[in-house]
């Protein structure tokens, strides 16, 4: 009986990943700022924090080039610590900060002008793929600048990102600008706004270009408003002047300023299935069957979905070597029964494939020109 003559070792196989893209960095939330005015005549801090809290969060947005993790936005999913001028012993809550739930930082401090103060937030994010922890971290530094007189400010009503839900949320959006004179609203007879769309870093009045397909109105009043089905994803800045004389033309002091961001955001997760009333099974007696595509996020059914969504029906056998064949489109469709009956024991799978339209975007031919109809109107689609 023939016996092992050799022992071969076995081949270790090692998986590698590709690394993750990734941005990560602190963001201010809502209207804060990491600058502070310190008002010496009346010993004043504009902002205050102590009755107006400063919200800092981190942000972090991967990528994957292998595809095997969801790309967007990871925040949620971090482990945070935060301190103060230097990473010794970690912010806790109490007088001037509060360390929230979700990893975000109240700062309630107001930060004397002659002592700046250096917020450091450290991140861990796991890398499912290989079970290791990626380590990010980003500063911040709050600083007070003392002034004698009353400071022109202008503040939006909006967050730092406006998330817009297409599936929720009304697609047109007003984003309101108010001028201050210190703490003070600043009367609006005496305003003037410029509203800017910023691209590759170049400001540019927003209206001012065909191009501008989510613009809708407010250029030099207080509100612009913009259709969000018409943009992926937009900075805007408002610049603001205060006068008491003659009404400028152009904004004064470029430091009056503020900006948002709107981005086209679909909730997530998003999940489906599809249904059918007459069942799994193709009776003989049977001349068509309907399929619906039902798409849900959390408990609620999207009641839209051919709006928000292109679908697309295939079907394809079980047989070896059988390939997928389109069928139709739209949240809902009907074949005929004949075109689904198989022999032999062998079944026939019927599915969709769905993919978000996203915001419409302006049409363009090879050469990267827009395209326009007969009347010169610029045309947009998905």
């Amino acid at each position: 009986m023939a016996g092992i003559i050799i022992d071969i070792q076995p081949q270790s196989l090692l998986t590698r990943y590709t690394p993750l893209d990734s941005q990560f960095s602190i963001i201010v939330v809502g209207n804060g700022s990491t600058s502070q005015f310190y008002y010496t005549n009346g010993a004043q801090y504009i902002p205050n924090r102590v009755i107006t809290p400063m919200k800092l969060s981190p942000s972090l947005f991967i990528v994957d080039p292998d595809g095997i993790l969801g790309n967007g936005d990871k925040s949620s999913s971090l482990s945070v610590t935060w301190y103060e001028n230097n990473v010794g012993t970690p912010i806790s809550t109490g007088t001037d900060y509060t360390v929230n739930s979700d990893g975000s930082l109240l700062v309630k401090k107001n930060v004397p002008v002659s002592t700046p103060v250096q917020l450091i937030c450290q991140a861990t994010f796991t890398d499912t793929r290989t079970g290791k922890p990626l380590v990010f971290e980003d500063r911040v530094v709050l600083n007070s600048i003392a002034k004698a007189d009353e400071r022109v400010t202008v503040a939006i009503d909006k967050d730092v990102v406006i998330a817009y839900n297409p599936i929720t949320d009304s697609n047109l959006i007003d984003i309101k600008a108010t001028v201050y004179l210190g703490a003070k609203a600043a009367p609006a007879a005496n305003c003037v706004f410029w509203w800017y769309k910023i691209e590759n870093g170049t400001e540019r009045l927003i209206g001012s270009n065909v191009l501008d397909i989510e613009y809708v109105s407010g250029q030099n009043t207080a509100t612009l408003r913009v259709d969000a089905n018409n943009v992926d994803s937009a900075l805007y800045r408002c610049r603001a002047a205060y006068y008491t004389g003659a009404k400028p033309s152009a904004p004064t002091d470029t430091n009056v300023k503020a900006e948002t961001t709107l981005m086209w955001k679909l909730p997530a997760p998003l999940r489906g299935d599809i249904s059918s009333p007459m069942g799994k099974t193709i009776r003989s007696d049977m001349g068509n069957m309907t399929f619906t595509c039902r798409l849900f996020t959390n408990q609620n059914e999207i009641t839209n979905v051919d709006k928000h969504f292109l679908v697309l029906w295939y079907k394809k056998s079980t047989a070896a070597g059988a390939t997928a064949v389109q069928v139709g489109h739209g949240a809902s469709i009907t074949l005929p029964a004949s075109e689904l009956r198989t022999t032999g024991g062998l079944q026939m799978q019927v599915y969709p494939v769905v993919t978000e339209h996203g915001a419409y975007q302006v049409l363009t031919d090879k050469s990267g020109d827009y395209l326009t109809d007969k009347d010169g109107n610029i045309l947009i689609g998905f």
